[in-house]
């Protein structure tokens, strides 16, 4: 049977640090996803991907807010179509 175990390390400054393991059999470590946090911001919970809206203002709360990842902003949706008049375009709906 394979055993997992979690681990979280909080710093109040960077600093560097050691961990040792004792097992009598060998073992595989590996860190997962590692996140820096200044002190006194909460990490931002919403979304890191956004497709622009014609009608619709979007405010991503970032404010104060520790991110993991840059924000993509996809391209504003556009669209023809061909008819009788000439061609009728549509953009951001």
């Amino acid at each position: 049977m394979r055993e997992c175990g979690c681990f979280f390390v909080e710093f109040e400054e960077s600093q560097a640090f050691d961990i040792c393991f004792r097992d009598e059999e060998d073992f595989t470590v590996c860190f997962g996803e590692v996140t820096v946090v200044e002190h006194g911001y909460d990490p931002y919970q919403g979304p890191y991907e956004v497709t622009p809206k014609a009608w619709e203002e979007q405010v991503l709360q970032t404010n104060g807010k520790n991110m993991r990842d840059d924000v993509t902003v996809y391209e504003v949706p556009y669209d023809e179509v061909s008819n009788l008049y000439g061609t009728t375009v549509t953009i951001a709906s």
